[in-house]
C-alpha cells in the first residue's frame, strides 16, 4: 500500500511539470530600442580671435534629449594646435537642452581645428538609443593683431530715461541703481550712510528740483500755538526709507520710521522721473533691493527683488507690482544684536547677510542663494556641474525656510565689558576688505570711556 502510494505521488508530480512545460509561453523576442539619429554642432565666438584671448565654445546636439530630466553625456571636443598637438577638453554632459558652453584660451598664432564627438546612448525610460554623431572640423583663426571691437552706442549727451534698452551696453557706467540705504554702506545707518555713494551716476552741475512729494503734515502750526511748527520728527524719525532706486523707479515706505518705536507698515513707488505714483502696498515693508544675476537654461539676466529683513519673517515683493511674491520664516531676529543686518552682494547679486550676537557668541552668515536651493526655488542642472546652471520657478506665493541660507554658523570668543549701563559686548560697525569690524564699548563711573575693536572673517567667521 505504501508502494502504490509513493508511485501515485511521482505520477502527479510528473503530470504536472509536464503541464507546466505545455502552458509555459514561448520566450519574449528581445525588443531593441529605436534608433534615432543625431547631429552634432560646434560653434565658436570670435572667429578670428587674438591670441591669448578666450573664445567661447558652444557644443549641441539635435535632436534634444526626449525629456527634460535626461541629459546626455559623454560629450567631447578635440582641439588640434597649429603645432600639431591635441587635447580633449570632457567628457561633459549636457544641459537640459542638449547643449553645453565652455571657455577656451589659444596660446598659439596660427590655425586651430575643433571637432565635437557625442558618443550615443540609450534613454531607457522612453525606448530610444540616439546614435552617434560627431560635427564637421571647425577652423579657429588666432592671429597677433587685436581684433577691432563691436561699434558700441554712444554714452548720452543730454536728458535720457529709463528703462534703457541693454544694447546700450557701455551705459551701465552711468546706470547703476541704489539697493539699500547708502548705496555700498552694507546697510548700516550713521557716517556710513552718509558717505555711500553710487559710483555708476554723475551729479548734474545744473542741479535743479523736477518734482516735489508730500510726505507728512509740516510748516506752522499757528492759532493758540505762536511761532512752533508741526513736528517733523526728522531728527530721529525719517521719512523717505530707506530709500530704493531700480530700473527709474522709487521705493520708500509710506511711514517714518520711529526710532526704537513700532513701524507701520506701507510702501509705495513713483516713476523717479515725473514722481507720478506707480503702485502703493499698504501691507509691505522694505529694507533693501536686489537684483540676482541667473543664466538658466530658459532665459539669462537680472531678477529683481523687494526684500523686508526685519523680525522673524523676510518678506520678498515684486518691484513691478509691489505684491509679495514669498516669504522665509524661521530668521534670527535683529534683536540679538545691535542695529540692522549687515548685508553685503557677491558678484552675481547673491545676498550675504552676516548676524552678530556678540553676548552670546556667535556669528553666522546667511546665504540667499543657498537659501533659495534649500527650498526647492531654484535647482541646478546638472546636480554635478561646475559651475551650476540654475533654473529659477518661484512657483505661487508660499513660505520657506529662512534657517536653510545659513551658510556657516561659528562660536566667537566673548568678549564683554560692564559699564554704568550694564554689560556691553561687540556690535557692528561696519566692513574693512574681508573683515567685518564691531566694537564693544564702555562708559565707566565717573565718564571714563573705553573701547576695544574686535574682527572677524566675512569668509569663515573667525
Amino acid at each position: 500500500m505504501q508502494k502504490l502510494k509513493s508511485k501515485t505521488i511521482a505520477i502527479s508530480i510528473a503530470l504536472f511539470l509536464m503541464l507546466t512545460v505545455a502552458i509555459m509561453p514561448a520566450a519574449l523576442p528581445t525588443v531593441k530600442a529605436e534608433d534615432v539619429k543625431t547631429y552634432a554642432s560646434l560653434s565658436v565666438t570670435p572667429n578670428p580671435v587674438q591670441v591669448n584671448t578666450s573664445v567661447y565654445i558652444c557644443i549641441f546636439v539635435l535632436p534634444v534629449q526626449p525629456t527634460a530630466s535626461d541629459y546626455m553625456h559623454g560629450f567631447t571636443v578635440k582641439i588640434t594646435k597649429p603645432d600639431g598637438t591635441t587635447v580633449i577638453e570632457g567628457p561633459m554632459p549636457s544641459q537640459p537642452h542638449g547643449s553645453y558652453g565652455f571657455a577656451y584660451t589659444p596660446t598659439e598664432v596660427g590655425n586651430y581645428t575643433l571637432q565635437f564627438s557625442y558618443p550615443g546612448e540609450t534613454f531607457s525610460d522612453v525606448g530610444q538609443h540616439y546614435m552617434p554623431s560627431e560635427s564637421p572640423p571647425t577652423m579657429l583663426v588666432c592671429q597677433s593683431q587685436p581684433i577691432p571691437s563691436l561699434p558700441q552706442a554712444p554714452l548720452p549727451s543730454s536728458y535720457w530715461t529709463n528703462p534703457i534698452n541693454s544694447a546700450n551696453r557701455q551705459w551701465n557706467t552711468i546706470s547703476g541703481d541704489w539697493l539699500m540705504c547708502g548705496y555700498n554702506a552694507t546697510y548700516h545707518g550713521g557716517e556710513e550712510a552718509i558717505s555711500g555713494y553710487n559710483p555708476y551716476t554723475q551729479a548734474p552741475l545744473t542741479s535743479h528740483i523736477a518734482w516735489t512729494k508730500e510726505l507728512g503734515l509740516g510748516g506752522l502750526a499757528g492759532g493758540q500755538y505762536g511761532s512752533i511748527g508741526y513736528f517733523s520728527g526728522q531728527s530721529y524719525a525719517g521719512y523717505f526709507t530707506p530709500p530704493i532706486i531700480m530700473d527709474g523707479m522709487l521705493y520708500y515706505r509710506i511711514y517714518q520710521s520711529l526710532w526704537g518705536g513700532q513701524v507701520w507698515p506701507g510702501v509705495v513707488c513713483v516713476d523717479l522721473r515725473t514722481g507720478q505714483k506707480l503702485w502703493e502696498n499698504d501691507n509691505a515693508y522694505i529694507d533693501v533691493a536686489q537684483e540676482w544675476n541667473i543664466e538658466y537654461p530658459t532665459g539669462k539676466g537680472v531678477i529683481p527683488f523687494l526684500w523686508s529683513t526685519s523680525g522673524t519673517t523676510w518678506n520678498v515683493y515684486d518691484p513691478f507690482t509691489g505684491k509679495l511674491m514669498f516669504n522665509f520664516t524661521n530668521a534670527i531676529a535683529e534683536g540679538v544684536m545691535s542695529g540692522t543686518y549687515p548685508i553685503v552682494f557677491t558678484n552675481d547679486g547673491t545676498m550675504l547677510v552676516y548676524v552678530l550676537d556678540g553676548l552670546d557668541g556667535w556669528f553666522a552668515m546667511w546665504n540667499s542663494t543657498k537659501c533659495f536651493l534649500g527650498n526647492g526655488l531654484i535647482w541646478c542642472y546638472p546636480p554635478s556641474e561646475t559651475p551650476p546652471v540654475w533654473e529659477y520657478a518661484p512657483g505661487a506665493p508660499g513660505t520657506y525656510d529662512w534657517s536653510k541660507g545659513i551658510q556657516w554658523n561659528v562660536t566667537i570668543p566673548m568678549h564683554l565689558m560692564n559699564s554704568s549701563v550694564g554689560v556691553v559686548y561687540p556690535v557692528y560697525v561696519g566692513f574693512s576688505g574681508d573683515v567685518l569690524v564691531a566694537q564693544v564699548g564702555s562708559i565707566n563711573t565717573g565718564g571714563l570711556q573705553s573701547f576695544m575693536d574686535v574682527g572677524y572673517s566675512l569668509t569663515t567667521g573667525q
